[in-house]
C-alpha cells in the first residue's frame, strides 16, 4: 500500500513516521542539518529507551562534517540508544520505522524541506499477506545498514528485576566512537559492522527462576556415550536460557512456543496470522531475512507451532 506526498504534507508525514515508532527509527539521508521541531520531534519518538535510533549519513568521505554538522552530530550523540553509519556511495532518501516507511526526494535538511520542491512515496506494511513493497523496502536498507560503515554506537544500559519482569535504565554505555578521526582512506582504518555491537546492556541483579530450578535439579545420568550424542540437540534445547523475539530481537526468555516479547505478541495477536513473516530467529538472534513466523519461530528447524490464537502472553 502507498501514496504520494509533497510539501508541508511531506514534512508532516516525516514526523508523524517518527512518532508512531515504537522499536526502531531508520534515518537514511546523505546530508543532515535538524532544524528545532525535528529535534523536538526526535526527542519525542527516543523517549523510551528502547527505541533504537539508526541514522545513515553518505557523500563526503574526506570530511563527514560536510554531510552533518558537529552540533547535528553531538545532538545525535546524546540519545541513548543510537547508531551512526556511514555509506559512500548514499544518494538515497528514506525514514521508516517497523511498520512504515517514506522514499523521497528529500534530505533530512531544513533549507530542502522549507525551500526546495520535494515529494514522497509512503509505505506501509501489509498485515494479510506477505509480499508488499514496505518489506522490500526495510530489508534492502536493512542490508545496506548491516554493511555500512560504523562511527558512532552506544546503547542503554538497564537492570533487570523481579526475575527478569522489569528493569530500569541506568544510564548508557558509548561502545564505538570513531567520530574524531574517521577517515576511509587510512590505511590502518579499519571497517566495523553494526553487528559487532550487542543490543541494549542489560545488567543481571537478580537471579532468574530458571537459573535457581537448573542449579536444584540433579543432572542425569547418561546410559552411554552413544546416548550423548543422540541427545546433544535436546540437551541443548533444555538449558538454553535466553533467546530473542523474532520481531523486535529483543532478548526474551527461550521458548519456541512462545517467541515475542510481550508488546510484540500484542501487536500480533490483532490479526493472528501464524505465517506471517518476521525478521529473527528466536533460538540465534539473527536475522531471518524474513524465512521465520510464529508457526515456525526458529531458523533451519523442524519445530512448529500449532495454533495458538488463544495463547496469552506471559
Amino acid at each position: 500500500m502507498s501514496d504520494f506526498y509533497t510539501g508541508d504534507k511531506l514534512n508532516d508525514l516525516i514526523e508523524d513516521v517518527f512518532l508512531r515508532a515504537k522499536k526502531e527509527i531508520i534515518i537514511v539521508s546523505p546530508y543532515i542539518k535538524l532544524d528545532d521541531q525535528y529535534k523536538k520531534v526526535l526527542d519525542k519518538a527516543t523517549e523510551d529507551h528502547d527505541v533504537h535510533l539508526k541514522l545513515l549519513i553518505g557523500k563526503n568521505e574526506d570530511n563527514i562534517y560536510r554531510s552533518i554538522s558537529k552540533e547535528d552530530l553531538d545532538y545525535f550523540k546524546s540519545h541513548s540508544n543510537i547508531s551512526i553509519l556511514y555509506e559512500p556511495n548514499l544518494h538515497a532518501k528514506c525514514y521508516m520505522n517497523y511498520n512504515e516507511a517514506v522514499i523521497t526526494s528529500m534530505n533530512l535538511y531544513d533549507f530542502s524541506a522549507n525551500n526546495n520542491v520535494e515529494a514522497g512515496v509512503h509505505l506501509k506494511k501489509v498485515m494479510i499477506g506477505n509480499s508488499n513493497s514496505f518489506i522490500d523496502c526495510y530489508n534492502s536498507f536493512d542490508k545496506i545498514i548491516e554493511e555500512a560503515h560504523c562511527i558512532f554506537i552506544q546503547r542503554p544500559v538497564f537492570k533487570k528485576k523481579l526475575f527478569g519482569l522489569a528493569k530500569d535504565f541506568h544510564g548508557t554505555k558509548t561502545l564505538h566512537d570513531i567520530t574524531d578521526d574517521f577517515n576511509i582512506s587510512d590505511f590502518s582504518y579499519q571497517k566495523v559492522s553494526i553487528n559487532s555491537f550487542q543490543d541494549p546492556v542489560v545488567i543481571n541483579t537478580q537471579e532468574t527462576k530458571t537459573t535457581l530450578e537448573r542449579r536444584r535439579k540433579k543432572p542425569e545420568r547418561k546410559s552411554s556415550i552413544s546416548n550423548s550424542v543422540n541427545n546433544l540437540n535436546n540437551i541443548k534445547e533444555e538449558t538454553q536460557e535466553f533467546g530473542y523475539c523474532i520481531r523486535t530481537r529483543e532478548k526474551i526468555p527461550y521458548n519456541p512456543a512462545q517467541p515475542l516479547s510481550r508488546d510484540a505478541y500484542y501487536e500480533w495477536v490483532e490479526w493472528k496470522n501464524m505465517d506471517y513473516s518476521e525478521n529473527y530467529c528466536h533460538k540465534t538472534g539473527r536475522n531471518s531475512n524474513y524465512q521465520t513466523s510464529m508457526r515456525k519461530p526458529i531458523l533451519n528447524s523442524d519445530y512448529e507451532n500449532e495454533n495458538i490464537w488463544g495463547a496469552v502472553w506471559g
